[in-house]
């Protein structure tokens, strides 16, 4: 067999091969010539279903022979990852490394994915299972208003059906959480505990109508307020609500069955 001299483009080495188009003189260097833009894989995805049709090849792989499947995992069985082992493998990286931010699109196509994933028989299985393993109470043992008041949480984020004065002070303020202690807050202008006294229906709680978008201070102060309402202030309170929800016009998924509702205790 012909031997060819040949000079590895990482290093720079000369060495001996069986093919004069050899690149690279070991295994090492070989990795690091297929890095990035330089593998003819760079920019590849495989669709979800190859990698669906990858996992079960591989999972049938290793049912069939034990012995392989034993050897894929020899690299690291019995490793101890010490404190220097670990350094070692990241003393060359900085923070900035292990971050890996989506972009607006990708986000959008993870949230979509994931929303079609939860369907009430999803649901349903997920609930069944998280109460199996003691780690949800069951819907039986919970408080009644535990459960009110979750159901008549709003629907998404509802930044969509702000008005313009809202949408200009999220703007300036961002929504309230632990990062953003001065953000705004969405708040149930009809409260949740009147809506589970009255026995109005979660819906109804948590139309747009009864949304109004308020510091995070106003809030806490409002809570306190709401609590002394007499019930005429909150029976009140709550038709004026019913009196927006039929004068509302904006696109809402659940303004039929509001209106349903409102038109049929009337």
């Amino acid at each position: 067999m012909a031997k060819y001299q040949c000079v590895c483009v990482i290093c720079n080495l000369q060495f001996t091969a069986s093919r004069a188009t050899t690149k690279t003189c070991s295994r090492t260097c070989y990795g690091k010539n297929q890095s990035g833009s330089n593998n003819s894989n760079f920019g590849n995805k495989w669709t979800d279903e190859q990698r669906q049709a990858g996992s079960i090849l591989k999972k049938e792989q290793f049912k069939n022979d034990p012995d392989y499947a034993y050897k894929c995992g020899e690299t690291n069985r019995g490793v101890k990852f010490s404190q220097e082992r670990i350094q070692a493998m990241h003393s060359n990286r900085d923070r900035a490394s292990y971050v890996h931010l989506h972009s607006d699109a990708t986000k959008k196509i993870i949230g979509a994915k994931s929303k079609s994933k939860f369907t009430p028989d999803f649901k349903k299985k997920h609930r069944q299972t998280m109460e199996e393993k003691g780690q949800w109470v069951k819907l039986e043992d919970k408080d009644p208003y535990d459960t009110y008041y979750k159901e008549a949480n709003w629907i998404g984020s509802m930044i969509e059906l702000f008005d313009d004065e809202s949408k200009q002070l999220l703007t300036k303020h961002g929504l309230f959480s632990r990062k953003n202690p001065k953000g705004w807050v969405r708040d149930h202008v009809v409260p949740r505990m009147a809506g589970y006294e009255f026995s109005l229906p979660p819906q109804i709680l948590r139309h747009p109508a009864n949304l109004k978008f308020i510091s995070h201070g106003d809030n806490v102060a409002k809570g306190f307020t709401d609590r002394k309402l007499t019930e005429n202030e909150k029976s009140a309170t709550i038709e004026l609500l019913k009196n927006r929800i039929l004068e509302f016009t904006s696109n809402w998924q659940e303004q039929e069955w509001c209106l349903a509702y409102i038109r049929n205790i009337k």
